[in-house]
């Protein structure tokens, strides 16, 4: 799919999508304004037409693939868009709107069938659960720390292994 292109040109178009960031005289033609950053659909009586949300576009997709499809059609254009500031304050929210969207339909789909599904159906859930988590860059302290705290469980285990040992001798088995 071709991404949205401007009527004389062969730009892909950004600002010109959008009700809001488009110029006053693109609205008057109806020619370019194609979404509105808007949570809901709005209807524009300068164009005589309801103008989709894009919010709403991006929130009913399983992705942000599927809604890159779905509003622009071209992953080089919504590169394009998500480097604009005035995009990615909207995109931003989006995203954390959308993330909450599929952990609660997945949370309300686990504790429904909670006695149907089999351990790896949960164990599913829980991995696309914990898919989106931001992956955070550990500081040398924290590093050591992690580091220190299973040296600290390797060394339990051959406690551990001696316990049993121990406990395996006194009861009279060897």
């Amino acid at each position: 799919m071709a991404g949205i292109q401007s009527p004389g040109s062969n730009k892909l178009m950004t600002e010109a999508l959008f009700l809001e960031s488009c110029g006053r005289p693109l609205i008057e033609t109806g020619i370019y304004v194609r979404y509105t950053l808007r949570e809901h659909a709005v209807y524009s009586k300068a164009l005589q037409r309801w103008i989709p949300s894009a919010c709403q576009i991006y929130l009913h997709s399983v992705n942000e693939y599927e809604a890159m499809r779905r509003i622009v059609g071209k992953q080089d254009q919504w590169d394009t868009l998500c480097e604009k500031t005035w995009f990615t304050e909207y995109l931003d929210v989006w995203r954390d709107e959308h993330k909450h969207i599929q952990e609660s339909y997945f949370r309300k789909h686990l504790l429904e069938h909670v006695d149907s599904l089999s351990p790896k159906d949960i164990q599913a859930i829980r991995v696309l659960l914990l898919m989106d988590k931001p992956k955070t860059r550990q500081t040398k302290k924290a590093k050591e720390a992690s580091d220190n705290r299973k040296a600290q469980r390797q060394d339990t285990g051959a406690v551990d292994a001696d316990h049993e040992r121990v406990v395996a001798i006194s009861r009279g088995s060897k």
